[in-house]
């Protein structure tokens, strides 16, 4: 499971399923269990078991590229540093 949000609804993936809760982003980061996801992006939080390889600026998931935001950068590498 992977949220990106579009425009002001999220739009959240689960493999191949897409559900718009009415919940914000940041309403579901706090429902979301910290040791497996990660907000990475102000639109996006990814499931770290998903996480294939990062290049630059970018999380290549399993089927998915989504960017590494400026502000989240340091918190994402010490927390894949602490595997």
């Amino acid at each position: 499971m992977s949220g990106q949000q579009v425009s002001k609804l999220p739009g959240y993936y689960c493999r191949n399923l897409q559900l718009k809760p009415k919940l914000s982003l940041s309403e579901i980061e706090k429902l979301l269990p910290p040791s497996q996801f990660l907000r990475v992006h102000r639109s996006f939080i990814i499931n770290r078991e998903k996480i294939k390889h990062v290049e630059g600026n970018r999380i290549h998931l399993d089927k998915h590229v989504v960017p590494l935001g400026r502000s989240f950068r340091e918190g994402f590498f010490n927390v894949l540093n602490q595997r």
